[in-house]
C-alpha cells in the first residue's frame, strides 16, 4: 500500500476504502490459519502497516513473526517498533519459509513485475499462501495512477497469467468495488486531463458510513465477481523453488 495513498488527512481506521478492503484479506488469512495453523506474515509494500495491523488485531494468536517490508521506509521507520509486534525493513528477507504473503497494491509500481516475482519466489521455501491486490482496467487510468507512480493496471486474466508464469498458483481471483465502478469511471474520465492527484480523500461522515455499509455487503459476496471492478484480487499459494 503506497504511503502516498493515505496522506495526512485520511484516517484508515474510519475511511470506507480501508475498512472495506481489509475484509477479503482477513477472510482469506482466517481460512489459511485454520488450515495451516499459526503463520508468519510478510507484508510487502506495507506502507503504514494498516492491513498487517488489522490482521494482528483479528488473528494475533495465529500470527508468528510479522514483517513489514517497504523500500520507502526511512532509517527512523526501521528502528521504530511497527504496529503491534511487527518489525520493519526496507529489503525483502533473504529467506521466507511457510509465511503468509501480503501484497496490497504493489505490483503496479514495479518496472518489471515478472522479475520481482521471480526474485521473491527464489527466496521462498515450503508452502506460502498469498493475498495480492492490484488496480484494475486500463480504462480507469487517470492522474490518480500518475500521482501514485503506477506503471500499469491489470485484468484478472493478466494477473493470473503473470502469477502463474512465476509459479504462483492462483486458487481464486475476483474483482472488488464493482458497485462503485460506474462512478469511478465517470469521475476519472472527467478528470483525465487534470493534474496528477490522489482520488482518495476524506468524505462527509454520512457518505463514509453509506459507502462502508454498501461495500461491506459487496465484500461478503466479492468472490463471485469475475466480471469487473476497480481492484483485482488473487488468492493462492506458492512453493519455493
Amino acid at each position: 500500500m503506497d504511503l502516498k495513498e493515505t496522506g495526512s488527512e485520511i484516517d484508515e481506521r474510519l475511511h470506507w476504502y480501508f475498512q472495506t478492503k481489509k475484509a477479503p484479506l482477513l477472510r482469506y488469512f482466517g481460512e489459511c490459519s485454520r488450515r495451516h495453523g499459526p503463520l508468519d506474515v510478510v507484508d510487502i509494500g506495507a506502507g503504514s502497516g494498516f492491513f498487517s495491523g488489522e490482521l494482528e488485531r483479528r488473528y494475533g494468536e495465529s500470527i508468528g513473526r510479522l514483517t513489514l517490508v517497504d523500500s520507502a521506509y526511512t532509517s527512523a521507520d526501521v528502528t521504530q517498533a511497527g504496529p503491534g509486534r511487527a518489525t520493519r525493513t526496507t529489503l525483502l528477507p533473504a529467506e521466507i519459509c511457510g509465511s503468509f504473503l501480503v501484497m496490497m497494491d504493489v505490483l503496479e509500481h514495479l518496472d518489471n513485475d515478472r522479475l520481482f516475482l521471480a526474485d521473491l519466489r527464489g527466496r521462498l521455501s515450503g508452502e506460502n499462501p498469498f493475498f495480492i491486490t492490484v488496480p484494475a482496467f486500463d480504462a480507469l487510468w487517470s492522474g490518480h495512477d500518475v500521482y501514485l507512480g503506477h506503471r500499469r493496471r491489470y485484468t484478472l486474466a493478466h494477473l493470473r497469467a503473470l502469477l502463474g508464469a512465476n509459479g504462483f498458483e492462483v486458487k481464486r481471483g475476483y474483482y472488488l468495488y464493482a458497485s462503485i465502478f460506474p462512478l469511478v469511471y465517470m469521475a476519472r474520465m472527467l478528470k483525465r486531463t487534470a493534474a496528477a492527484t490522489s482520488d482518495l480523500a476524506p468524505v462527509h461522515p454520512w457518505v463514509n458510513a453509506l459507502l462502508t455499509r454498501v461495500l461491506s455487503w459487496e465484500m461478503a459476496i466479492s468472490r463471485r465477481n469475475g466480471l469487473f471492478g476497480v481492484t483485482c484480487v488473487a488468492e493462492g499459494s506458492v512453493h519455493g523453488r
